[in-house]
């Protein structure tokens, strides 16, 4: 789970400086994502601790309010909450 909360909190930033990463993604279109991840998180290595590579991509310490907004966009009408 800690882990689902560090990608959606990293899909969350790459989508508020790329756009719609959902249109690009249903294009086949992952070069802006990936090219996203390496300047922002693959060149830093183990550079920083994941609390502060986390800080320094979205601006906010890790939280779970990205994951619960993708899990309630997904599932909230399916399973009514």
């Amino acid at each position: 789970a800690l882990g689902n909360m560090y990608a959606s909190q990293l899909f969350d930033s790459a989508g508020r400086t790329l756009g719609n990463l959902d249109g690009l993604f249903r294009q086949g279109d992952f070069v802006p994502l990936l090219d996203w991840l390496r300047q922002n998180v693959h060149q830093h290595g183990q550079r920083y601790s994941a609390g502060d590579l986390i800080q320094r991509v979205s601006g906010r310490p890790l939280s779970d309010e990205p994951l619960v907004r993708h899990l309630r966009n997904r599932f909230g009408t399916l399973y009514g909450v």
